[in-house]
């Protein structure tokens, strides 16, 4: 995405936003974090959890 944007001015309400290099994006973020969980508590986390997000979710008073 950088590669595509890195030149170019995204528009957001007639504003000129200009990307900044210097800020990780959040899916680095997102893998430096998941490199500190246990492989362990990895292995707890259900195969299906992103098709069946609801099932997982549980409401208040759900046991």
């Amino acid at each position: 995405m950088r590669a595509i944007t890195e030149d170019a001015n995204l528009k957001l309400g007639g504003q000129d936003i200009k990307e900044d290099n210097a800020v990780k994006p959040i899916w680095e973020i997102a893998v430096e974090i998941g490199s500190q969980i246990p492989e362990s508590e990895w292995e707890k986390v259900p195969r299906d959890l992103s098709k069946n997000f609801d099932l997982y979710q549980g409401f208040p008073g759900d046991k």
